[in-house]
């Protein structure tokens, strides 16, 4: 079993390990749990606090979202789940976003705001048992 919890804005989190090979970057990052994402994404503003390398960002791509259209980076990567049964990892291409400057007409871009999120590319090869009056989240291997 592997446990997530609800921030203080009642969003339901998961802390994984990230690991980027080409950039070297291993570390821990907290993603929103998001069944309507279909690939998981790292944002500019987790991205930034683990130090990746926004400018050798390669393989471009326009993705749609709540917040919009938005450019994004395909890099291969590693998930790490810790869980009481075992750790359980998940070899991806996530989806990195570099943090867009402020303009006139966009003063707060919003993917600067967004929480990195854990997509359906994972969430689809887990078992969820969301329950949030109980404070509890918990995935399990299918």
């Amino acid at each position: 079993m592997i446990a997530g919890g609800f921030d203080a804005r009642e969003r339901p989190i998961l802390r994984a390990r990230l690991l980027v090979p080409r950039f070297g970057i291993d570390d821990e990052v907290s993603f929103m749990v998001d069944t309507g994402a279909v690939s998981t994404c790292l944002h500019p503003f987790d991205a930034e606090l683990i130090g990746f390398p926004f400018d050798e960002l390669l393989a471009p791509f326009d993705m749609v979202g709540v917040g919009g259209n938005s450019r994004y980076y395909r890099e291969p990567a590693l998930l790490l789940l810790a869980g009481t049964l075992g750790d359980l990892t998940f070899d991806l291409t996530i989806s990195i976003a570099k943090p867009q400057s402020p303009s006139t007409s966009n003063p707060r871009p919003v993917v600067n705001r967004l929480p990195s999120l854990l997509g359906r590319d994972v969430l689809n090869r887990l078992r969820m048992d969301y329950d949030f009056p109980a404070g509890r989240l918990e995935f399990f291997a299918s």
